[in-house]
């Protein structure tokens, strides 16, 4: 059995540019005679298919709401209300069979969910991230996937040896944590958009904001 059988799976989607390739890469659908939104067409080199989307997997929340009961047009709405991200929390219809039968209800908090990302990291990360991209987790968002991005910013400031440098700020939302955690807001006399109020232990926060 692979460390994805029978197991829930948390696909996080994150758009890449056009030229590599333009949207998700999936169509939503429902399924005669069966309540749900199913995962149709999984693109080959897509941000699905990256992010382990597959064809006939059930939809069970959108971005850690349930859409249990929510029709086609309101899971589409949903889905582009993320933006550039979504996270889709899916069973396949064998697991999905397994955790009627035992009257489990799958959430995105359950210890086996599987997390898996179409994230792709930077050219020179490529050598340390083959490995890390699907891993079963206690929590969706978990610390050590919340401060991944941070840590590899900074680390990259002190390589270099400067206080004084652009900061490149990567704020992903988190399921557990409503926003990103930070306001923005004009100076006067100064020209342009600046950060205000950032929240402790945010997305904004983390991510070196």
């Amino acid at each position: 059995m692979s460390d994805q059988e029978n197991k829930p799976r948390l696909c996080h989607l994150s758009k890449w540019p056009d030229n590599i390739f333009p949207g998700y890469g999936f169509n939503l659908h429902a399924e005669k005679g069966k309540a749900g939104q199913y995962i149709g067409k999984v693109d080959e080199g897509s941000p699905s298919e990256a992010a382990g989307l597959k064809e006939s997997d059930r939809i069970v929340e959108v971005n850690g709401v349930n859409i249990g009961n929510e029709n086609h047009q309101q899971v589409v709405t949903r889905i582009k209300a993320g933006g550039e991200e979504v996270k889709l929390l899916v069973v396949d219809a064998e697991t999905d069979r397994i955790y009627k039968e035992n009257k489990q209800v799958v959430r995105n908090d359950l210890p086996e969910v599987v997390y898996l990302t179409s994230i792709r990291p930077r050219p020179d990360e490529q050598d340390n991230t083959d490995d890390v991209q699907a891993s079963p987790r206690s929590s969706v968002g978990g610390e050590e996937d919340r401060k991944s991005e941070s840590e590899i910013e900074v680390q990259r400031e002190e390589e270099l040896d400067s206080e004084h440098l652009p900061r490149n700020c990567k704020i992903t939302k988190w399921p557990d944590f409503q926003g990103y955690g930070f306001n923005l807001h004009a100076e006067r006399d100064r020209v342009g958009q600046f950060i205000g109020k950032i929240d402790d232990d945010s997305p904004a926060e983390e991510a070196g904001a």
